[in-house]
């Protein structure tokens, strides 16, 4: 009805002319479920999730045309093609999907199966493949070649894409993979070249959780020097609660979380004393 421009679906302006509308807030999708387990396209660990409906919230104040190629693409397609998403556009989607994405990578692929929880599913061993096998990280390690801004906020979204297969792998009970996961991205992406950042404290917790403690406890100091460091200079120069203000006490708080938890209570402590008279100092102001 939509593409056919019915007129059901039509009002008319103030100018006299008629544009399409869309009067609902929610659409649904039904899904052949035999179909789709015969074409083995589920993974194995999920296929408990696959839903006979897809349903989701339309958001903003319309559907533009990439909503609606979309739109044919999932009705017209039949799953025979996998559909995939980086996670900027499907944030940017007037089409609230995320409930119906797997990572498989540094993509996502849309499938009909509902996520239950607020933890991304991921495809493991498409995921691990994928990181480990498909993709060379050129050039990453080369302390002599120079990341601007921009390059480097690519670098963390890698690294979180390396900690989130880890957790996965870590919930599957693969703790040997899961740490060879970690230091593979520690490998390929040294601080040499790339200075550690927020994504690499939240490899602190997996790294103790794997048993990889020595690499564990140097990037939890490293982070949590350079971040007292960095915050002592702030306070000299006027400290405001800035972005790189909330990063740094993201890193700190991180840290000393995952020193707390995996037995590391004066070092954690140390760290998270840290925190607290940097936050409270903010909270005074």
């Amino acid at each position: 009805m939509i593409q056919a421009g019915h007129p059901t679906l039509q009002v008319q302006t103030a100018t006299g002319e008629y544009n399409n509308s869309l009067p609902a807030e929610k659409m649904y999708l039904k899904v052949d479920k035999a179909s789709l387990l015969v074409q083995d396209i589920i993974p194995e660990a999920y296929q408990h999730l696959l839903v006979e409906t897809m349903e989701w919230d339309l958001k903003g104040r319309g559907l533009e045309k990439k909503e609606l190629l979309l739109l044919d693409l999932l009705v017209n397609n039949h799953w025979e093609r996998p559909i995939y998403f980086n996670p900027t556009s499907l944030n940017n989607l007037n089409i609230a999907l995320r409930d119906y994405v797997v990572y498989e990578g540094t993509a996502l692929r849309l499938l009909p199966i509902k996520n239950p929880t607020d933890t991304p599913l991921v495809n493991t061993a498409a995921m691990y493949h994928h990181l480990m096998h498909q993709c060379y990280w050129r050039g990453l390690n080369y302390s002599r070649v120079h990341c601007d801004e921009n390059q480097r906020g690519f670098v963390t979204n890698y690294r979180l894409m390396f900690n989130r297969l880890a957790k996965a792998l870590l919930r599957a009970g693969k703790a040997a993979q899961a740490q060879e996961v970690l230091l593979h991205c520690l490998q390929v992406m040294p601080d040499q070249a790339i200075p550690y950042d927020a994504a690499n404290a939240c490899m602190v917790g997996p790294l103790l959780a794997v048993g990889a403690s020595p690499k564990a406890l140097d990037l939890a100091c490293t982070l949590g020097e350079r971040a007292t460091t960095w915050l002592k200079y702030q306070v000299k120069t006027g400290l405001q609660l800035t972005p790189a203000v909330q990063r740094q006490l993201a890193t700190l708080n991180e840290i000393a979380h995952a020193l707390h938890q995996a037995g590391y209570q004066d070092l954690g402590q140390a760290y998270y004393a840290v925190f607290q008279e940097y936050y409270q100092t903010l909270q005074l102001q």
